[in-house]
This record gives C-alpha cells, structure tokens and sequence, in this order.
C-alpha cells in the first residue's frame, strides 16, 4: 500500500531538565544551553551543546535523550537511535526513550525493530498513548490493521483522540471492509479538520463501494472546492453514471483527461458515457482514442461499429466488426450488427450469414431477424 496514506505521529519532543548534582556544573551548563537552542529550533548548535554536556559527564541520560530528539527533527534518525540506545543502557525503565526509538526506528522504515520498541515503550508505561498511536502506523503499513485498530482503539480510550488517530482507524476500517465503520471514523476526523479534501474523497470512496452514489457526489463536490483533482472528477462522473446524470458525468470525465489527459479509465467512461446518450459522433472519436491506446481491445471495436451503424457509416461500421471478429471470433454482438451493416448495402447473403452466426453464439436477438434475412 501507499505508505503515504497513513498519517504519522508528528512528534512535539519534551525537554527534560533536572539537577544532577553539584558535582556537575559545567555538564548542567551546557545541558541548559542545549535546551535554550532547542527551543529556538537550532538544533544543530543544540546537539553541539548536549555533545559537550555527555563529554562532561558520559553518564548524563537526559542529555542523550535531549540530543536524541534534536537529531529527530534534523532526520538524523540513525543519531537519534544511537542516542536513545545510550539512554536506555543507563535506564531500562525509561519509557519515552523506547518510545522515540521506536518513531526514528519507523522513519527508517525498519519496521520490526519499530514495533519492538513501541511494545517496550508500553510494557514499560501503558499509559503512553503515542506508541500505541506509533506502533498502529507501522502496523497498517503491514496491512496488520486488526491489531492496528485495537491500539488506535486503546490510545483513543486513554484520550489520545484526534485526527490522524480517526484517520488511520478510518483506513484501516475501510481495508477490512468495514465501510460504515470507516465512514463513521471519516467523519470523526472531519470534525478535527473541517478542511481536508483528503478526508473527503477518503470517505467518498467508502461511499461508492456501499453504492451510497448521493453521498459520494456531495463529499466529491467538496473536496473539488479545495483541490483540482483528477481523480476526484473521475469518481464524480463515475457516481453520476450510476445516478443517471449522464450530462454531468461526461462534463467530469472531460474535466479529468483536462488535467490529466493520461487517465484512461475516464477516456473508458467518456466513450461509454457518449455512447449511452447517443452521442454517436462523440463516442467515435473517444473510441477511436481508446483504440490507439488498445487496438487489440474487441469492445472498443464493437462499440465504435455500432455508432459508425447509427450513423449510417455501414462500411466503417463493417470494417470495426470485421476487426473484431478476427481477433475474436466468439463475439455474437459484432456478426449481428455486421449483419444490420450488410443489409442496410443490401448485401443479404452476407447479412443472412452473420445473423445466422449470431444466433448460433446464442445472441437472443438474432433469432427473430433470421427468417426476414434468409427467406
């Protein structure tokens, strides 16, 4: 899956800062030099700071973890595991240690190790709602998202409730098929983040797949208010389709080729949708796009024959089903309406052949044809 679907915990790092003794003065000093960096967000000059304080004192745990976290937000995350090893070494117990391994660990995407860490942040305070929320991201890019759901389910019962937390839950909800579950968690993070397109058409998509089309086009519309979205066009013409609105999808499916004129999935829709409003002329022409892009593809052919029938094109007509027959010979469809073709050329013979093909592939509306044809 997109590892960029998931949401990940965005650390907010808490300095520690304590007396360790008088014995220490110019280790606390550097320490507390380090913090004030930190808090101005140089970062590099507070890991310059807490390196002076460890040289001071090699046994100064607050000062790997703090110079842990400075490396975090430099994405020194190899640093920063090395950093928080160190503080583990000197305390086993120290919960939040685990816990920022755990989270470089993940952004090296070394997702066992992750996990491992964020269980031993737990083990050791089960109250620690940011692993659960950690270790369920690095879960759901596994496609573990049972397990994911129960930690998101236990941060959110210890109040770790907001919206990437209702979001990964939504996602993984919605991988299990748990469609009014994922919606309902949808909803959820909306209430968080009233703006977010990508909730939107997150919950859209589980709207489609409940055929709830109503719903989908309004979260869909609603999402194009913020972003220009190819695909968010496509999925509202496709709703639109199965509403009936055929107008309003074909203007969307041209809205998505017009930016990105590489989606063939919309250029599929475009043609079928101009073929069912009788479009003749305009299902042509997308057909005839679709078959550059697959020539060997039958129901572009056969599509594209019946509009060149319905506008009395009959030799295009019978060169498309020509085609089609050769690369398929089993396609009742195409001798039938060749047959239409030949008879409208008053080529009976020809047309008595293909109808008499036709209804021997079973194609039902060749039977009541064969004796006006054949007689």
């Amino acid at each position: 899956m997109n590892k960029n679907a998931i949401l990940t915990f965005v650390s907010f790092f808490l300095l520690l800062n304590f007396n360790i003794g008088q014995d220490n003065t110019e280790a606390i000093e550097y320490f507390n030099k380090g913090i004030s960096f930190f808090k101005d967000k140089d970062y590099n000059q507070a890991v310059i700071e807490y390196t002076k304080a460890i040289n001071k004192n090699p046994d100064y745990l607050k000062a790997y973890y703090n110079r842990g976290n400075a490396k975090l937000n430099l994405k020194n995350y190899e640093g920063a595991v090395l950093d928080f090893e160190r503080a583990i070494v000197i305390d086993r117990d120290f919960s939040k240690a685990y816990l920022y391994k755990g989270f470089a660990e993940m952004k090296l995407d070394k997702d066992k190790e992750a996990i491992s860490s964020f269980t031993e942040a737990i083990a050791k305070d089960n109250t620690l709602t940011k692993a659960y929320v950690n270790r369920a991201t690095v879960l759901i890019r596994n496609d573990n998202y049972e397990q994911a759901v129960e930690d998101l389910n236990t941060a959110i019962k210890l109040g770790e409730a907001n919206y990437a937390v209702f979001y990964n839950r939504a996602i993984c909800r919605d991988r299990m098929e748990r469609y009014h579950d994922a919606i309902e968690d949808y909803s959820a993070a909306l209430n968080y983040k009233p703006n977010g397109p990508q909730i939107y058409m997150a919950r859209a998509k589980s709207f489609i797949k409940l055929e709830k089309y109503e719903e989908a086009i309004q979260d869909l519309t609603k999402a194009i208010s913020y972003i220009q979205s190819g695909e968010a066009f496509f999925l509202r013409g496709y709703c639109k389709i199965n509403t009936g609105d055929l107008s309003g999808a074909y203007l969307d499916m041209n809205q998505a080729l017009e930016i990105d004129p590489t989606m063939e999935a919309a250029k599929i829709n475009k043609a079928i949708v101009s073929f069912r409003m009788e479009n003749y002329a305009n299902a042509i022409r997308d057909y005839t796009d679709l078959i550059v892009i697959d020539a060997k593809n039958t129901e572009y052919h056969v599509n594209r024959g019946i509009s060149y029938l319905k506008l009395k094109e009959y030799q295009k007509a019978i060169d498309d089903f020509d085609f089609a027959t050769k690369l398929d010979d089993s396609i009742a469809e195409a001798y039938f309406n060749r047959a239409n073709a030949y008879s409208n050329i008053d080529m009976y013979d020809k047309a008595c052949k293909d109808m008499r093909e036709a209804a021997k592939k079973g194609y039902e509306p060749a039977f009541g044809h064969i004796k006006n044809l054949c007689d």
